[in-house]
């Protein structure tokens, strides 16, 4: 069976899709877990900033700019720069070290809790699918079958071989083996466009999916 093809641009898979490409795709591109990915990192800026020591202070000011006489104007005036640089003490940075990698340990728990999820929630919509499709395959049958079989009751009903109403029966089949296969058809794609939502896909384009009930 012919692989999936998959469009670099955007990951949109066409042709027959299977259940690892499905998860691979969510993977790489679940909205939500790309969200929680970036709380990841930023969990690790935020590990690198606490390690650093408290950057130097440097302030300034002036005196005597409004002076009188000799001392009129700022060419006179007395400035005066300082530089300053915090000491932390008891362990302070050590602390902040620490709390900001519990804090990363609890944003990859997080990641992993809610990628364990997405994972289950693509391979069940999948099935679902799946089985849509199958559905639609064995309705259109029923379709066929009972559309081959009204030409000859009817046949037989002109011929007097049968009664009226075995045609009528006939033709109530197919019109309820007609509803069936549109209400099918509204499930699968249903089916269809929920799958792809969960790798931020708004229009299946896949044909169909490959797999075994």
């Amino acid at each position: 069976m012919a692989g999936t093809e998959i469009d670099a641009s955007r990951q949109n898979p066409t042709g027959r899709l299977t259940l690892p490409e499905a998860l691979r795709l969510v993977l790489a591109q679940n909205p939500e877990l790309a969200a929680f990915n970036l709380e990841v990192h930023a969990a690790d800026a935020r590990i690198l900033q606490a390690r650093r020591r408290p950057n130097p202070e440097l302030s300034g000011e002036a005196e005597n700019i409004a002076g009188s006489g000799d001392y009129a104007g700022a060419g006179t005036a007395e400035r005066t720069l300082q530089l300053s640089q915090l000491i932390e003490l008891g362990g302070k940075r050590a602390a902040r070290t620490r709390v900001a990698a519990k804090g990363r340990e609890l944003a990859i728990w997080d990641y992993q809790q809610r990628r364990l999820e997405v994972l289950t929630q693509t391979a069940q919509a999948f099935i679902d699918v799946l089985a849509a499709q199958r559905r639609v395959e064995l309705v259109r049958q029923t379709v066929k079958l009972a559309e081959d079989l009204l030409p000859e009751s009817r046949k037989r009903a002109e011929a007097g071989r049968a009664s009226p109403a075995e045609t009528t029966r006939g033709e109530i089949a197919v019109s309820s083996a007609r509803i069936e296969l549109e209400q099918a058809e509204r499930e699968l794609a249903a089916s269809r466009e929920l799958l792809v939502s969960l790798w931020g896909e708004r229009v299946p384009r896949f044909a169909g999916v490959a797999g075994d009930l």
